[in-house]
């Protein structure tokens, strides 16, 4: 069943990726826009590669930071590689959701509790999408002539993603800080699995449960009398944020270009982040395209258009996805031989 999923991903993946592509580049000049690539300045791509690193790793130092305070200390450079993981998978699953489970599962193998690791997560997941949430709701409220503006027809994609991520951010703040609620929605999830014979021993998975939601609740009340923690970690995830608007100045000055400031470009940004977050399309392919296209149109030269949007997007997903199935593969192999290792060291 497992191995059925994972192909079905890949097809998915895949299917997406090519109509993506066709409808990108058809009736373009591939010549052309191959050699504005080729053009680019390379100091400028190296900063925006560098942006993309630092992108990751601020949710390393944020997970670390909270694990720390929390008592659960894992060390940063395994918090790295857990990021590079939770965001290769994020950007292969549909709406961005296999990301958080797979960084709780590498985490459970450092020996932190899914009831300790389930809240730091969603912290996490809610400030990062928050800070959209923020940039979204002034725009809706008052800034759509801005909008028509610079998105256009597309204006349509925005407003669902601030809705989609309003309604996210507040169902997860209810189950972060709502325990009993959070602990009916297991339960009746357990049930639904007992009820469709997943769970052969219905009373082992309930015991589990139990002393998750014991967890789950110490760890929820300790990070609600944290302000000071959550006031730190949602300073960080608006640099984080900056960090990933900002390599789409970096794509910007590679082209040579100047005329547009550099604040423009990262609302510009922050406008298409905003709308495909929360699409049901793995890394938002497709329609991150498009929208670039539809807020860019008046910032680049037609000829550019096309080169920036793929080189912005060759930067900020496709090598998050590159190197993070490098990071995973090796992570995974690491992990079982040092499983392998403890295993025989427990037989002799």
């Amino acid at each position: 069943m497992r191995v059925k999923a994972k192909i079905f991903k890949i097809i998915f993946f895949v299917v997406i990726f090519a109509v993506t592509a066709y409808s990108v580049l058809k009736g373009k000049d591939l010549k052309s826009i191959w050699d504005a690539i080729l053009g680019v300045r390379k100091r400028w791509l190296f900063l925006a590669l560098l942006l993309t690193v630092l992108f990751i790793c601020s949710e390393s130092v944020i997970i670390s930071y909270m694990l720390r305070v929390l008592k659960s200390p894992v060390k940063l450079w395994k918090c790295i590689l857990v990021s590079w993981i939770g965001f290769f998978y994020c950007y292969i699953t549909p709406s961005a959701t296999g990301g958080q489970p797979m960084q709780m599962y590498y985490l459970k193998r450092e020996n932190v509790e899914y009831g300790v690791s389930m809240p730091v997560i969603m912290v996490v997941t809610i400030t990062y999408k928050l800070i959209l949430v923020l940039i979204g709701i002034p725009l809706v409220i008052w800034g759509r002539p801005y909008v028509q503006e610079h998105v256009g027809s597309a204006a349509f994609w925005l407003y669902l993603g601030v809705l989609l991520n309003i309604i996210c951010v507040g169902f997860m703040l209810l189950l972060l800080f709502r325990i009993n609620w959070a602990g009916k929605i297991l339960y009746l999830g357990l049930r639904f699995l007992k009820k469709i014979h997943l769970i052969r021993n219905y009373e082992a998975a309930e015991a589990k449960l139990i002393g998750f939601m014991k967890n789950y609740q110490d760890t929820a009340n300790s990070i609600a009398g944290h302000w000071k923690m959550l006031g730190n970690v949602m300073v960080v995830t608006v640099i984080q944020r900056l960090f990933y608007f900002s390599i789409s100045w970096c794509v910007y000055k590679s082209f040579g270009l100047s005329g547009t400031g550099f604040w423009t470009i990262i609302f510009l940004q922050a406008l298409i982040a905003t709308a495909v977050d929360m699409l049901p399309f793995p890394g938002g392919m497709g329609i991150t395209e498009h929208m670039f296209e539809f807020c860019f149109a008046a910032v680049y030269p037609a000829a550019l258009l096309t080169p920036a949007n793929l080189l912005m997007r060759g930067v900020t997903f496709y090598s998050i996805v590159f190197i993070g199935a490098i990071v995973t593969l090796v992570s995974t192999f690491v992990f079982k031989r040092r499983d392998h290792r403890s295993k025989q060291g427990v037989s002799t």
